[in-house]
């Protein structure tokens, strides 16, 4: 059943703005963006099929963000330049949630510069991809 919760709740996720979608062998990990200034967590252990969702605001997930991307996908990638992304993550001006929709359309555009391999979702055709392998 969570299996079946987790591809419904991915696509929905695209609506009015962008959500953050990343995945590894182990595991999938999103923020998507619902009313006001909240976000949907959503954590799948592809392994023991476990899903854990909650609802936060935009600081709450600005922090997951930046620790998903230098604690979590980071550490799984061959190459991460750690020091670009950080110097990115030190730039933004705002507020958290204008500092949480930059990072992810940062990444989204430029994943290349930190990975050549950084698993990160960037439409809805390589979701529906994505969601077939699961």
């Amino acid at each position: 059943m969570t299996k079946e919760k987790l591809i419904e709740i991915l696509n929905s996720a695209w609506g009015k703005e962008t959500p953050f979608i990343d995945y590894t062998e182990n595991y999938i990990y999103a923020l998507i963006p619902i009313e006001n200034d909240n976000w949907k967590e959503i954590s799948y252990d592809r392994i023991s099929q476990d899903l854990d969702e909650r609802i936060i605001n935009s600081t709450v997930a600005f922090r997951m963000l930046i620790e998903e991307i230098e604690k979590g996908v980071g550490l799984e990638l061959e190459v991460f330049m750690l020091n670009d992304f950080r110097e990115f993550r030190n730039s933004l001006t705002g507020s958290d949630k204008q500092k949480l929709i930059a990072t992810i359309n940062e990444l989204i555009t430029n994943k290349d510069k930190y990975s050549k391999d950084f698993p990160i979702i960037k439409s809805k055709e390589e979701l529906t991809n994505l969601l077939s392998k699961i």
